[in-house]
């Protein structure tokens, strides 16, 4: 287990301070507002690649099966996308943000199964009537980050792409945070 995290501290967390370098050394503020955006998507992402890792990592019979082999190379595929894209960014920030957003995209079109974070983790069925209304999420991220891209309103488009990132982190994390004041109190 701390291997895994160690790998991926290592892989992400030059592109991560790279981005929250940006956030506060850019002249642009729509463009430190991206920077800042996808820092700490960069944080989350790098959190759910060691969950979603973890079943494939560390079970003996993780490989025996077809779904758990799809979804591995889904999840290779979409850290190797979202990994550069991250890097991208930091020399294009607008171009690295589109790849990020499209191995997300990547990642909920093909992953077969989802994993939840409870007191253990759970493997679970993810049919594409789940996805419909993350995949919805994603495109319109897709569409504002290329709107910001050939500049149009970027300083709106950038506080929205914030506002997103920040909804995104308060939703999951609140369910979360829930759910952990809940065992702890048992």
């Amino acid at each position: 287990m701390f291997g895994l995290n160690l790998i991926i501290i290592i892989l992400f967390f030059p592109a991560s301070f790279g981005l929250l370098w940006q956030s506060f050394s850019l002249n642009n503020l729509s463009a430190q507002l991206i920077s800042f955006a996808f820092f700490l998507f960069s944080l989350e992402q790098a959190r759910m690649a060691v969950i979603d890792l973890k079943p494939c990592i560390f079970s003996k019979n993780c490989f025996q099966s077809t779904v758990f082999i799809k979804f591995y190379l889904v999840i290779i595929t979409t850290l190797i996308i979202e990994l550069f894209g991250f890097y991208l960014a930091l020399f294009s920030l607008g171009w690295g943000a589109i790849f990020v957003l499209i191995s997300q995209f990547w990642f909920n079109c093909f992953a077969p199964v989802k994993i939840r974070e409870t007191e253990n983790i759970t493997i679970q069925d993810y049919p594409f009537t789940d996805k419909i209304i993350i995949l919805a999420a994603d495109t319109i991220a897709l569409i504002l980050m290329s709107l910001w891209l050939i500049n149009i309103f970027p300083l709106i488009i950038s506080i929205s792409i914030l506002a997103l990132t920040l909804i995104f982190c308060f939703v999951k994390y609140r369910n979360h945070r829930t759910k952990s004041k809940a065992i702890f109190s048992n």
